[in-house]
C-alpha cells in the first residue's frame, strides 16, 4: 500500500458547459485566472469518480490503486489542475480572490450595447409598491447649512458610539435628501436614466434605501423605504423583536458596536434595472455603486453633523420580511449605522510622519 496523500480542489479551476468545439460530455473547466477554457481530463464513464475526488478536498487518500478513488482518475484530476496534493496539515487561507470572483471581474470586462439595441421598455427607474403603510413626508428645512468641503473630507470618521438620544426628523429627511433624493431624468427619457447625487453605471440606479429607524423623532419605529421621487418614507412593518435581530445581525455585530444605533440604512438592489443593460457586469456595477451611495452618505453624515459607520455584512439571502414581496428580485449590499455624535471620540489617526515602522513589510514568524 502507498504512502497516504491529502489532495484539495485547486480555488482557479471551475467546472463549467463545454464550449461547442470541445469533444466532452457537455462539460469543461474554466481557468479563472487565465479565463482559458481547459479539456475535460477523464472519459464520461469516469465522472463519478472524478466528482468524488473533487470532494475529497482535504480527506486523506492512499496513493496506490488500493485505495477508494482509482489511481488514474486522481492522476487526471491532477494533471488538469482540478485538485493538487498538498500536506495532511494544509490550512492554508487564500491570498488573493476566489475562482467565483476572478469570473465575475472577467464578467465585468464586457461593452455595453449601445441604446439603440437595448430592448423596450427598460425597468421603471421608481419602485412601485402597493400602498400599505403611511406615509412620512420627509422636511427639507431646517437643515444645518453646507460646509465646505474640504472641512467635511478632512472631518469624515467612521463612528461606532452614538449618543443615547433620538435623531431629529429634519436631519434624517437632510441626510437622505443631499444624498439620495432623485434631481432628473436624463436624454433620452424613454431609457429612465435618472440623475442624483451619487452616481450610478448608466444612470440605472438599482440601489433602494429602507430606513430601521429604532429612535427617530417624530417617525414611528419601524422599516420604512425612503421614495427618492417623493422624498417621503413609507412605513412598511413596526419595530419588534424580528427587526431588533435583523439589526443586531447586519448592523451592531459586524460593526463592534456596544450598543445598537438609533437608526441605520438597509441598501438594496434591484439588479434588473442594472442587468437590463450591462448583462455580466451587473455585479460589479451594483458593488460600484453601492459604494459611491455610502461614500455619498458618509460625507453628507459629516456635513450635517450625524455620526455614521459603514457596515460591510450582507444579508445574503435576503431575510428581511419587509421584502417577502420582492420575489427574489432583490439582493441586499451593505448597511449604514446613524445616530448624533457621542461624548467618545473616534480613534485618534496618527500623521505617517510619526507613524514609524507602519506599513512596513513584516516578515513572517517562525
Amino acid at each position: 500500500m502507498g504512502r497516504s496523500h491529502t489532495y484539495r480542489r485547486n480555488p482557479d479551476v471551475l467546472v463549467d458547459w463545454a464550449p461547442d468545439d470541445q469533444d466532452s460530455p457537455g462539460v469543461g473547466l474554466f481557468d479563472a485566472r487565465t479565463g482559458r477554457a481547459l479539456s475535460w481530463p477523464v472519459p464520461s464513464s469516469d465522472i463519478p469518480d472524478l466528482l468524488r475526488a473533487l470532494a475529497l478536498q482535504g480527506v486523506p487518500h492512499q496513493g496506490s490503486g488500493q485505495a477508494e478513488i482509482p489511481g488514474k482518475v486522481l492522476a487526471a484530476a491532477v494533471s488538469a489542475g482540478l485538485i493538487v496534493p498538498c500536506p495532511p496539515c494544509d490550512q492554508t487561507f487564500p491570498t488573493s480572490c476566489t475562482p467565483h470572483q476572478q469570473a465575475a471581474h472577467r464578467e465585468a470586462c464586457m461593452v455595453p450595447p449601445d441604446a439603440e439595441s437595448l430592448p423596450r421598455p427598460p425597468p421603471a427607474a421608481r419602485l412601485r409598491r402597493p400602498a400599505s403603510g403611511t406615509r412620512t413626508p420627509l422636511p427639507d428645512r431646517p437643515a444645518p447649512p453646507s460646509r465646505p468641503l474640504s472641512a467635511v473630507l478632512d472631518e469624515r470618521r467612521s463612528r461606532r458610539v452614538f449618543a443615547e438620544q433620538s435623531v431629529p426628523l429634519p436631519l434624517l429627511g437632510a441626510l437622505l435628501g443631499r444624498a439620495a433624493r432623485v434631481r432628473g431624468f436624463l436624454p433620452p427619457l424613454d431609457l429612465q436614466q435618472t440623475q442624483r447625487p451619487a452616481p450610478s453605471g448608466g444612470g440605472r440606479h438599482s440601489l433602494e434605501i429602507y430606513v430601521l429607524a429604532r429612535d427617530v423623532t417624530g417617525l414611528a419605529p419601524g422599516a420604512h423605504h425612503y421614495d427618492p421621487f417623493d422624498h417621503t418614507l413609507e412605513r412598511l412593518a413596526p419595530w419588534g423583536q424580528e427587526l431588533s435581530e435583523l439589526m443586531d445581525r447586519l448592523i451592531t455585530r459586524p460593526g463592534r458596536m456596544s450598543r445598537t444605533p438609533p437608526v441605520a440604512l438597509y441598501l438594496a438592489s434591484y439588479t434588473e434595472r442594472t442587468s437590463w443593460k450591462y448583462g455580466g457586469m451587473t455585479l460589479s456595477l451594483v458593488y460600484r455603486d453601492t459604494g459611491c451611495l455610502l461614500q455619498t452618505l458618509c460625507l453628507v453624515a459629516t456635513d450635517t453633523g450625524l455620526a455614521a459607520c459603514p457596515i460591510g455584512a450582507i444579508d445574503a439571502p435576503v431575510t428581511a420580511s419587509f421584502l417577502n414581496d420582492t420575489d427574489g428580485q432583490v439582493m441586499h449590499v451593505g448597511g449604514f449605522a446613524l445616530g448624533l455624535p457621542s461624548d467618545v471620540p473616534p480613534p485618534s489617526v496618527t500623521p505617517p510622519h510619526l507613524a514609524k515602522g507602519a506599513g512596513r513589510h513584516q516578515p513572517p514568524p517562525h
